[in-house]
């Protein structure tokens, strides 16, 4: 949800005064309570949030990969070289206090204009997609506006890029396991994107046989698989009326009805959106 009121360009940032800002804030706030917020930097209400600790608000930029025509961190005297990528953003994402805040809230740079305006123009297109990636950028919006041919490569490269990108790097889990005793399975995740995900959701790993079903909920907080790696031990008890032979296991991010709700990068997925992952022998 965009923490939007009133301001210049039609943009939301709002030229309220810092108390009204700050009202409107707290509005949203309330009315808003789990649903995760964004609002524009540097805006009165922007320097308001950066301010409080009690609630987690993103950030979203517009006009994201205006250069300028003189070109990146060139001096053109001919006229006036003041950008919002080497001037604005930089200067607001101190001021705002927004060094941190991708891990716990979404980043969202909007473009100037559109992507075909920076290729007409010659804007080079791999500094400011990197940019958004230094920024931890889940959320790309260039418009509904046609892409030119020529960059749509890239352009598709960087939206793997951005986000979370969860890869299962390694899982260790014994070959066997007696029935209502413990199983120990280590789990390292790699995040291959620039950000983490920020739904609460949940890790589980389901154990099948016949018309038997286990679940078990990992206690891991996935809003901390950041950009790298994480390890974890989760510890089940297998069922005790898990009978003597082969028992599948299976993982997926689930919500709190235990439906997969975010696919993991691996190929195989059943109907249910549960990824297979191999299976044990369970003893008596």
């Amino acid at each position: 949800m965009d923490l939007a009121y009133g301001g210049d360009w039609g943009e939301m940032g709002g030229n309220a005064t810092y108390e009204t800002a700050r009202q409107l804030v707290d509005i949203y706030y309330q009315a808003f309570p789990t649903t995760a917020l964004i609002l524009m930097v540097g805006s009165p209400g922007a320097e308001y949030a950066s301010e409080q600790t009690g609630r987690n608000v993103g950030w979203r930029v517009d006009c994201f990969g205006d250069l300028s025509k003189a070109g990146w961190r060139k001096r053109d005297t001919t006229q006036h070289n003041w950008n919002h990528m080497f001037v604005a953003y930089p200067t607001l994402y101190e001021l705002d206090g927004l060094k941190e805040k991708w891990k716990t809230a979404p980043v969202i740079p909007g473009d100037l204009r559109f992507v075909a305006s920076w290729y007409k123009d010659g804007y080079d297109i791999d500094k400011i997609l990197e940019t958004a990636l230094r920024y931890h950028a889940s959320v790309f919006m260039p418009k509904s506006v046609r892409i030119p041919d020529e960059w749509m490569p890239k352009i598709m490269e960087f939206n793997k890029r951005l986000g979370y990108n969860f890869y299962i790097h390694n899982m260790t889990v014994p070959l066997k396991a007696a029935a209502g005793k413990e199983l120990i399975i280590h789990t390292t995740i790699d995040n291959e994107g620039v950000a983490p995900i920020y739904k609460k959701y949940t890790f589980a790993i389901k154990l099948t046989q016949g018309s038997n079903e286990y679940i078990c909920h990992s206690q891991q907080d996935i809003r901390q698989w950041m950009p790298f790696y994480s390890t974890f031990t989760d510890v089940l008890t297998v069922p005790s009326d898990f009978k003597k032979g082969i028992a599948n296991f299976s993982c997926a991010i689930v919500d709190a009805n235990d439906k997969p709700v975010v696919r993991l990068a691996i190929r195989d997925i059943d109907a249910s959106g549960w990824h297979p992952l191999g299976s044990i022998l369970i003893e008596p």
